[in-house]
């Protein structure tokens, strides 16, 4: 098989789709990843280490730690700078603009390429070769290709890094928009050749280093709530059976 970046026919590794950092609030204290499911027939079960495929050779493994590494100390360090801070707002400074928006890029494209089931709604079709091409030249584009929003979601006023919901797919002014939730942070992915029309520049990364996150409760967000219903239901069906 070859890597499903620079295609070369090196020995794979079994690459996480999510990058590591992004699984250890999630991993209880065996190093596990426990999957619930909205299915009360359907078991709850651990998975060791994150949900990885047979998908980058070591080179290109490299290259997407760099981009991981430096937005682990944006998302959980102190690398990202406090411009401004309201209820509903946070205004980050001080990023750099290719290494974080380069890892959006790897993570949307991974998702898009991989086969489990777990990522079936991301499909990038065509654009899937264009982001496969940024990722090789590690070229960013502009702030208003590709965006990508960041909210962090609150369940009763509190924020709670410790979650992960699977990806789904919607339509926003004309553009796919592919969401998933990780460590409690809705990504909103506007993956659209139109998506520069929108102007979103000044909400996600944007090349001043600049971006501003919207603080939402997951009753305000009918993804989020719908889903934390239906596992909310078959955990007490599960538990009466």
């Amino acid at each position: 098989m070859k890597c499903a970046l620079c295609h070369s026919l090196n020995p794979l590794r079994n690459s996480h789709i999510i990058p590591e950092f992004q699984y250890k609030p999630i991993y209880d204290p065996k190093h596990r990843l426990l999957t619930i499911s909205s299915n009360p027939h359907k078991r709850d079960r651990y998975v060791q280490k994150g949900l990885r495929e047979e998908l980058l050779c070591d080179a290109c493994e490299i290259l997407f730690s760099g981009w991981e590494d430096y937005s682990f100390r944006v998302l959980f360090g102190d690398t990202a700078k406090l411009h401004s801070k309201t209820e509903k707002t946070i205004h980050l400074k001080g990023i750099d603009y290719p290494k974080f928006k380069l890892f959006l890029f790897s993570l949307l494209w991974r998702m898009s390429v991989a086969k489990g089931d777990f990522w079936k709604e991301v499909n990038l079709g065509p654009l899937e070769a264009r982001l496969r091409e940024c990722l090789l030249t590690s070229d960013p584009l502009t702030s208003d290709e590709f965006p990508c929003l960041l909210c962090p979601v609150l369940i009763d006023g509190h924020y709670d890094s410790g979650w992960l919901m699977p990806p789904d797919k919607i339509r926003v002014n004309g553009c796919t928009v592919y969401r998933i939730i990780i460590n409690g942070i809705l990504f909103s992915f506007f993956a659209s050749s139109q998506a520069d029309q929108l102007k979103l520049g000044s909400y996600s990364i944007n090349e001043k280093g600049e971006m501003k996150l919207i603080v939402e409760e997951a009753r305000q967000i009918p993804y989020v709530s719908q889903i934390l219903l239906a596992l909310g239901k078959a955990i007490h069906q599960r538990k009466d059976s």
